[in-house]
């Protein structure tokens, strides 16, 4: 599974509003590589986008972790 084009695609998708699908791309890749580079600040934009406040805090959270 190539991680890098799966974020191309979650990219796209984001940028097509089609936010659920959207976050079932990033669940696939946080599976495979929860460190893999802006996973976390994309989650939080869109669960943002979504409404779901507590998740996009929570990842804004995990982002900041990984950036230490």
């Amino acid at each position: 599974m190539d991680l890098d084009a799966l974020f191309a695609k979650a990219a796209w998708l984001a940028t097509s509003e089609e936010y659920e699908k959207c976050i079932e791309t990033l669940e696939t890749i946080t599976k495979r590589d929860p460190f893999y580079p802006g996973i976390w600040m994309l989650k939080a934009k869109i669960y943002g986008q979504l409404g779901n406040e507590k998740m996009a805090r929570l990842c804004l959270e995990r982002a900041e972790e990984q950036s230490l």
